[in-house]
Parts: C-alpha cells; structure tokens; sequence
C-alpha cells in the first residue's frame, strides 16, 4: 500500500516553505518596526534642533525690540523676525501698551495706561509642535503722556465675541493728519491708540482676507477724539460663511435656475435672490443659523400648509450644505432625449409666467425632477400635462410619495414612438397624474 504524501514543501536545507515565509514575516515586520523608530528619532532630533534655534531667535527679536525703545516698537501684531533669520521660520511679534496693574487688554480695562510696552514674540516652524514663546515688558523713556491729546481703543471680535488677530486696523484724519495709522491686531484683538491729536474726523476701517462684517458699513466708523480720555470702538468681523442650496433627494434634482428662499432665523428677513445649485458666499456666520425652503411662490412655502421651515447652521469660514424638502416628480411616456419645460401654474401673480427647462427624458423615455410645492404643468413638443393637484408638503415629515405624470408621446415602458405609428397628440392631455413608487 503507499503511504500518503504529506503536504509539506521543504528547501534545501529542510525549512518548510510555511517556516521561511514565516521568517520573512517577521523580518520585516522587524525591519519596518526599526525603520519606524528611525524616523521618528530624526523627528525628535530636527525638532530639537528647531526648538533651540526658535528659542534663539525669540530672544534676538526681544532684543531688538528693547533696543527701538518703547515709542518706536510697532504696537500691534508685526510679522517678521532679526535680520538675517532663517525663513523657514515664522516670527509674530504681539506689542500693546499696558498700565499699571493692568492684566486685560486695553479694550476690556476701564483705564488702559502707557507704563510700559508689554512685548509677546511667538517663534514657530513646521517640525515644532508648538511656537517658542517670550514675553517681555519694556519700559518707555518718559512715562508722560503728551498734553492736550487723546487715545482711542480698537477692539476687533467674531460671531462668538472672541478677539480676532490678523486684521488690518487703518486711521485715517482729512484734517489732522498726524493721526493716520495702518496697524494689526495681535491676538487679542485690540489696539491701544494713545498720543492723538482731539479730531471728530478720524475714520477707522478694518479688514481681513476672507472675513466680512456683520453689517454692510461695519468695517468703517468715524471716531470723535478728544482731549484727555479714551475713545473706545468695536469691530465684528468673522470668518465668513457660504451656502450652496441642493435637493435633499439625490435622484429628484432641483432645476439649476429653480430660486429658493431663505431667511436669517433671528431677523426673518426673507431673501429669495439664490437658485438652487448657486453658492451664495460673503455671509455673516449669524450663531442662530438659516431657515430655507424650495421655490419663491407663495404656494412653496412650507408654512402655508402647517409645516415648519427647514433649520440649517452657518458654519464660519466654511460652506453650508442646505439640502432642501422637494416633491418628487417622476415623468414618463417620452421619447429618449426629450426636452421637457415646467411652468408654474398656482395662484401667485408675482410667479405668474414663471418656467424652468427640467432637462431630457433618458433611453427610458423618463425624467426625474425635486420640484418646490405648488401646481405646476408639464410641456414637451407635442404634448403638455397639467396635475390636477398641486405639491404638497408632508405634515409629518414623512419621506413624500412619488408623484407621476404619464405623457403618451412613447410607450410608457419604451422610448419608441407610439405603437399605433399615429402622430403625436398636439393638444393639452389631461389624464390624472398618479401617485406611485413603481418603475417605469
């Protein structure tokens, strides 16, 4: 009888073929666990590095700033180290004048002071975690302020009421003109402006690339100074938000012109100059959100039937994606790559005429459409159907059911002219528009 061959490949030197690959296993495991661990040592080590040399530069930059002296030190946020520092690093140097016991910034204290410049250096590169810090204080050469003038505060704040660094803070005085300043905020976003001549004609304006006021003439006041005391001025200035409006269902899409409403949840000033797939950007990031809906017709109004508005949140510095309630609208009964119109068909005189190309019927002979609530009509050439009954909302928030209108222009289930090879109808058809979830 012959014994069984064992299932065992063996090498010369009598591995088995299971044992080599899984020494291979491990080798490499090993091999990549070292590489790991070497590359995470030249980390730590160019990290160290960059920490000393930041630390270094830190106090060059200190040093140069009590070498300018208290007056000339720019106040502010500057950007920018010692000559000759190596670019691969980035220097932010933070100055504000500070008085006496004062442990806010001069906006939040009841009586800002000029006892000394209070210097913050920030030094940071891409192999830190983390920026190396300094601060200092330097004492100015006469602690007297000048007579006969006076001091402004600009403070610069967000949605949330947080400071906001990085914005360009410009004075400008037609009439006193040694009060002109082009400054920026540091990260407390506030300037202390002493030494100004008394003036009611100082104009302060704010910017910052991709922020934008909470009003429309927010970044510009006109500020009254006068001798002896401190003008104090606010600024809100964010990161600014956008809104692109979509269907909420992915197959039943919007028409790209089909206008949507939406409003402000704390004024409820409505605005309906956006269309669907639009972005409408440069927005105030308002805390309380947005409110929105499809379509600008009375009738598409969710509240016009019980049913609260849509909610959505203005995310600062980023796009909101409000995806909107539409009724779902299946047309069928075309030819393939038919052309199909909508048109408003409610009561509403200031959406009278209105009318959007929904686009071509695919090799079925069908088109899917998101439409706002309302009545609408159907036209393609040869053809045009009227539902008898308008869009409505669902009371309870419950998925709607899918509404088809049936054209007879092609077989319902086959793009291909008419069996019976007569022409295409050329009046208004009326057949009743049915509701179902079938196919076609």
């Amino acid at each position: 009888m012959r014994s069984p061959v064992r299932a065992r490949a063996a090498s010369d030197d009598g591995f088995t073929l299971v044992e080599v690959l899984a020494a291979m296993v491990v080798f490499i495991l090993v091999s990549t666990a070292t590489v790991s661990i070497l590359i995470l040592a030249l980390r730590t080590v160019r990290e160290n590095s960059d920490r000393v040399q930041a630390a270094n530069i830190a106090r060059s930059q200190v040093d140069a700033m009590r070498f300018l002296g208290a007056s000339l030190i720019p106040k502010g946020l500057s950007l920018g180290g010692p000559t000759g520092t190596d670019p691969s690093f980035t220097v932010r140097t933070t100055a504000n004048w500070v008085g006496l016991s004062q442990t806010v910034s001069a906006c939040e204290a009841a009586q800002p002071g000029q006892a000394y410049v209070r210097v913050h250096v920030e030094v940071s590169s891409a192999n830190l975690s983390g920026p190396q810090v300094i601060d200092t204080i330097v004492v100015p050469e006469s602690g007297d302020t000048a007579d006969g003038t006076g001091a402004t505060t600009v403070a610069v704040v967000d949605q949330l009421g947080a400071p906001v660094s990085d914005v360009a803070v410009r004075g400008l005085d037609a009439i006193k003109p040694t009060n002109a300043f082009t400054l920026t905020t540091g990260s407390d976003g506030c300037l202390f402006l002493p030494g100004l001549a008394p003036t009611g004609s100082l104009i302060v304006t704010v910017s910052r690339t991709g922020y934008v006021s909470s009003t429309p003439t927010g970044t510009s006041q006109t500020l009254l100074v006068t001798s002896g005391s401190v003008t104090r001025s606010t600024f809100e200035l964010a990161a600014q938000s956008s809104i692109v409006f979509a269907s909420a269902l992915p197959t039943y899409l919007m028409p790209p012109l089909m206008p949507v409403s939406w409003q402000v949840n704390t004024t409820g000033a409505a605005l309906t100059a956006a269309t669907a797939g639009a972005t409408v950007g440069q927005l105030w990031p308002n805390t309380n959100g947005f409110s929105a809906w499809a379509g600008s017709c009375a009738d598409a109004n969710p509240t016009a039937y019980g049913v609260a508005h849509q909610a959505f949140a203005f995310i600062a510095g980023q796009s909101t994606i409000a995806a909107l309630a539409v009724a779902p609208v299946r047309i069928r009964g075309l030819p393939a790559d038919a052309d199909v119109t909508a048109f408003y068909d409610g009561t509403d005189p200031a959406c009278a005429g209105q009318s959007f190309a929904l686009g071509k019927s695919d090799i079925l002979g069908v088109l899917k459409v998101g439409l706002p609530y309302g009545q609408w009509r159907f036209q393609t050439p040869g053809q045009v159907q009227t539902l008898l009954a308008p869009l409505l909302p669902s009371p309870d928030s419950t998925p709607l059911t899918e509404v088809v209108v049936n054209f007879t222009l092609a077989d319902l289930d086959n793009p291909s002219p008419s069996p019976s090879g007569t022409a295409a109808p050329t009046s208004t058809a009326t057949p009743s528009p049915t509701a179902t979830g079938g196919t076609p």
